[in-house]
C-alpha cells in the first residue's frame, strides 16, 4: 500500500464571461471528487462550494482538502456557477476537471483548465498544515 498524505486545494479563476451588462456576476465554485469507480455508477462525493464574489476574476478564499494515495489516481472537478445575486439560482458555465498527481506534478504545483464559454479555472494543491 502506498503512503497518503493530507493536501489542501485554493482556487482563483481569471476572464470569467460576464452575462450582464454593467454589472459583475456572483460566482462560486463547486467542487466534488470523481470516484475511481465512476464508470459502474458510483456517485461524485461532493467537497463544497467556495464563497460568493462579485468578481470576473475570483480568489476563493476557501480550502478544499483532500486524502491522497500516492500512486494512485485521484480526479475532481470544479464547476463554475454564475448568478446574478447572492440569492438567485446559479447556472454552470463551465467544468474543469484535474487530477491530483498531474497538478503536483505541474509547476508551482498549479493546474490551469480553460471553461469552453471563456475563462479559466487554476487549482493550486499544497501539503495540508494545521497552521
Amino acid at each position: 500500500m502506498a503512503p497518503t498524505t493530507k493536501l489542501q486545494l485554493c482556487l482563483t479563476a481569471s476572464n470569467l464571461p460576464r452575462t450582464a451588462k454593467l454589472s459583475a456576476q456572483h460566482v462560486r465554485a463547486q467542487v466534488c471528487v470523481v470516484p475511481p469507480n465512476y464508470a459502474t455508477g458510483e456517485q461524485p462525493t461532493h467537497l463544497g462550494t467556495t464563497e460568493v464574489i462579485k468578481s470576473s476574476h475570483p480568489r476563493w478564499t476557501k480550502i478544499f482538502h483532500l486524502e491522497y494515495e500516492f500512486g494512485s489516481q485521484l480526479t475532481f472537478y470544479v464547476d463554475i456557477l454564475i448568478g446574478s445575486g447572492e440569492s438567485s439560482v446559479p447556472k454552470s458555465i463551465g467544468i474543469a476537471n484535474f487530477e491530483v498527481g498531474d497538478v503536483l506534478g505541474s509547476r508551482n504545483k498549479t493546474k490551469v483548465k480553460r471553461l469552453r464559454k471563456g475563462g479559466c479555472v487554476f487549482a493550486h494543491i499544497e501539503p495540508f498544515s494545521e497552521e
